[in-house]
């Protein structure tokens, strides 16, 4: 069936407050999973000057001067989340980031209590949110000293699902604090002998933390683990892990690794690899106590300086710090392997060093 334009037009031009043909287009794409032009609007409304004017009077009785007030009830109760714009969210997030299962709850929950959050602040509703609106709260946030990073990714993703113009603009970078550990190293002889410790200690805090330290996966995800996602293929035992509430991706796991996590399932068919008959968060705090210890024990002069590092996430970093020496610091490579963008591990580690520069100037220009 042929596309009929004219029955989003008028939706589209009011919930964006534009008619700028390349907004239409794209809230048209997200909508209606219908690929048309801007320049296919343009033409339409040349040819139809009647539905132009109809929707210049619906952008001018919808301009922010004129802007329908919020009841707060829609704060209340869950109201937030059946507004129209937040429902279609739900849907673009759900379908946008399945990787073989559906999106964590948990997840979409504090994406949803993001923009939740802001809306109510600033007296906006969802449905009629903007790009300058969204530029507005932020400004706002940052003269009050508030890092922003959490805000402008979720409006980042919101605007973007509704087709806003100008989603594209809001610039994310990273939260304050990245970059504060990228000195946090230990010799890798230093973290063996902390797992060794911890082995006597609790031996599924020991496997744990240690597969922490051969995949560099973050706590969650190795606490959530589950017993039918750790399988062989090829040769190489493979774990799949939920990262960060969203992704799942799959880690392959050294066979001396592996060799204590089969006997931690001992057979078992399903339920979680680790402490499966205790609650996740008892889990947890067991090796964040453990862990803590560790540090205290073997790298005393850690804990002065990065006093603030959690624990177990502690791991996450050494790993890559580890990859990174053993790599020649080749971040391209440690980002391959421990899934992540290049840039991110860049700006979270630090690019190379001048020193490093040097001596691959000194080896490889020789070459050319």
């Amino acid at each position: 069936m042929k596309y009929q334009p004219e029955r989003d037009l008028e939706l589209a031009a009011a919930e964006l407050k534009t008619v700028s043909p390349s907004a239409l287009a794209k809230w048209v794409l997200n909508k209606r999973n219908k690929q048309i032009s801007p320049e296919a609007i343009i033409m339409y409304l040349k040819r139809n000057p009647d539905v132009a004017a109809k929707l210049a009077e619906v952008v001018n009785n919808l301009s922010p001067s004129n802007a329908q007030p919020v009841n707060q009830a829609l704060f209340e109760n869950g109201n937030f989340k059946e507004a129209q714009s937040i429902k279609e969210w739900i849907l673009y997030m759900k379908t946008r980031r399945r990787k073989g299962k559906p999106l964590k709850e948990e997840y979409i929950v504090q994406q949803i209590a993001g923009v939740k959050a802001m809306c109510k602040a600033y007296n906006k509703h969802p449905d009629r949110v903007t790009f300058r609106d969204a530029q507005e709260i932020f400004t706002a946030e940052e003269e009050k000293g508030k890092d922003t990073y959490y805000f402008r990714r979720v409006f980042k993703d919101f605007l973007r699902s509704k087709g806003a113009e100008g989603w594209e603009k809001i610039g994310v970078g990273k939260p304050r604090g990245f970059g504060t550990y990228k000195d946090m190293k230990i010799p890798k002889e230093t973290a063996q002998k902390m797992i060794n410790w911890l082995d006597t200690q609790n031996s599924e805090v020991g496997v744990a933390t240690d597969l922490m330290l051969h995949t560099a996966l973050r706590l969650n995800a190795v606490m959530t683990a589950d017993v039918s996602n750790y399988f062989t293929e090829n040769g190489w035992r493979r774990l799949k892990v939920l990262e960060k509430f969203r992704e799942w991706k799959t880690f392959k796991v050294v066979p001396e690794v592996a060799s204590k996590i089969d006997k931690i399932i001992a057979g078992r068919q399903s339920g979680r690899i680790f402490f499966a008959s205790m609650k996740i968060e008892t889990a947890k705090d067991l090796m964040a106590t453990l862990n803590n210890k560790a540090i205290d024990l073997f790298c005393p002069e850690l804990r002065l300086k990065y006093h603030h590092i959690h624990p177990n996430h502690f791991w996450r970093h050494v790993a890559i710090q580890l990859l990174l020496d053993l790599s020649g610091r080749n971040s391209e490579a440690v980002a391959a392997v421990v899934q992540c963008t290049k840039q991110s591990l860049d700006e979270s580690y630090g690019a190379a060093t001048t020193a490093d520069i040097e001596r691959w100037e000194a080896e490889y220009l020789s070459m050319l």
